[in-house]
């Protein structure tokens, strides 16, 4: 819930003093986090594990593991996901990351460049 204390800046009032309260929706909060890993610039198609990190508001950190396979041509995602600063590690033939990526959109693609293998 986000709250405007309005001009007078005091709970209460009228006209431009009145408080504005904002409740923000999942959907506001939260993301689908996608991406493709490369091999050289071309899809993937072998087998990989994606691990995503994010703090858990109590001071430790939270995981959330997906696969792609052979065949899902490198594409991966987790749905969701805090927005915030979040890092991601992949594993497979080659290990990359873990990378940092910033997650402020309702669905937000790892950009290319960090997710080839062998760039």
């Amino acid at each position: 819930t986000v709250i405007s204390r309005g001009a007078n800046r005091a709970p209460g009032g009228t006209g431009l003093d009145a408080d504005i309260t904002m409740q923000l929706t999942d959907n506001v909060l939260s993301a689908t986090v996608f991406g493709v890993i490369l091999d050289g610039g071309a899809d993937f198609d072998g087998a990989a594990t994606i691990t995503l990190y994010a703090p858990d508001g109590d001071g430790d950190m939270d995981t959330a593991t997906t696969t792609c396979s052979p065949g899902d041509h490198g594409y991966f995602s987790f749905n969701g996901v805090p927005l915030g600063i979040r890092s991601v590690k992949i594993t497979g033939p080659a290990t990359i990351g873990p990378m940092q990526v910033t997650v402020d959109k309702p669905f937000y693609k790892i950009p290319t460049e960090l997710t080839d293998i062998n760039p």
